[in-house]
């Protein structure tokens, strides 16, 4: 009888481990998979985030340029011919540029540009053929620094998988960026 009850209790305890390591790999598998799912989710939502900004940037990169390229263009023909200065063209282009660009004076590039589009328009206006051209050569080297700027930090997100944020941060990334962290988890 006393072997039957050892050998019973032999069983009993051989079970109760057996279920214990059962349910401890269980728990363990399934804290793994939910952490993987974690980290997978938050990595996914990063990765579109940043294809989002970087999307959104080379958009506004190529508005930015095709209106200061328009803008430019009118300029000139307005320089070369006779015609009447078209202003609503030319302050419609002005303005379309304007709503690109942050409205902060601390940026300095974007408050360049547009005091170079308005003494363009200035000088279109009162015939200063030299204040024109000045302005424009102003303006398109503005732009070109600050297109160049976007693409390097373009670049620079692509490659780390984290947004630049800077006091110089373009105006649809800053807005970008704050919408975005409002909808998703944190994360670094």
């Amino acid at each position: 009888m006393n072997d039957l009850a050892t050998q019973l209790h032999s069983a009993v305890v051989s079970g109760m481990f057996t279920l214990v390591a059962s349910l401890t790999g269980a728990l363990l598998a399934l804290f793994g998979v939910a952490l993987t799912a974690f980290f997978t989710s938050r990595n996914n939502n990063k990765n579109v985030f940043i294809n989002t900004v970087t999307v959104e940037r080379a958009k506004w990169r190529t508005e930015m340029r095709n209106t200061i390229a328009e803008f430019c263009r009118v300029c000139y023909e307005q320089l070369e011919g006779p015609t009447k200065i078209n202003i609503p063209k030319l302050q419609e282009l002005r303005i379309l540029t304007k709503l690109r660009l942050n409205p902060d004076q601390k940026h300095e590039l974007d408050a360049a540009i547009m005091v170079s589009a308005a003494n363009v328009i200035d000088g279109l206006v009162s015939s200063q053929r030299a204040l024109v051209i000045s302005n424009l050569q102003i303006l398109e080297n503005k732009v070109q620094e600050l297109l160049k700027q976007e693409w390097d930090k373009s670049k620079t997100e692509a490659k780390t998988g984290k947004v630049t944020k800077t006091k110089e941060c373009g105006w649809i990334a800053c807005k970008l960026c704050s919408l975005f962290e409002r909808k998703r988890p944190m994360s670094n």
